[in-house]
């Protein structure tokens, strides 16, 4: 990729989360910034340390669903932002937004579940596809019980440091 400090802005779109260190995405963000340059990442965080027993199942076919090993934490990646030398971090969250297309998503992979359980059966489609569906009706109740928090963090990187 092209030379360090070389772009005044770095957008990432629910792609950070399959980052195995999301810190080394952040640390790669800076170096490509120029000093003051922004950085814009929409994604999904784990909001408690612990998932809650009865939302674990959920959470578990999220990840599977989507090829995860696992969500970033919400707080975490605040505190990777300040120590990889990132200033004026805003952070919107979105779930109120966000949660009609839940209900739709969840709706269509019921539909969907119907479908593919029928052609993962007959070996006709990939199990992935039954998996993807499941982790569309677990993601509105991770999102309505606030497991996980869907949010657009903003910040610049310094235009002060090396």
């Amino acid at each position: 990729i092209r030379d360090r400090a070389s772009f005044d802005g770095v957008f990432a779109i629910e792609s950070v989360c399959y980052a195995e260190h999301k810190k080394d995405f952040l640390i790669e963000a800076r170096r490509l910034l120029r000093p003051g340059g922004s950085l814009v990442v929409s994604d999904g965080y784990l909001l408690p340390d612990q998932v809650p027993t009865r939302f674990r199942r959920d959470y578990q076919r999220f990840l599977k669903g989507l090829a995860l090993d696992s969500l970033g934490g919400f707080d975490a990646f605040r505190q990777d932002l300040v120590e990889c030398g990132f200033q004026d971090i805003d952070v919107l969250p979105l779930n109120d937004k966000i949660m009609r297309s839940a209900w739709y998503i969840e709706l269509l992979s019921w539909i969907g579940l119907a479908v593919c359980a029928i052609g993962c059966t007959l070996r006709l489609m990939p199990k992935g596809w039954f998996d993807h569906g499941l982790a569309g009706i677990s993601q509105r109740r991770l999102f309505a019980n606030n497991i996980i928090q869907y949010a657009i963090f903003t910040a610049r990187r310094s235009s002060t440091q090396p």
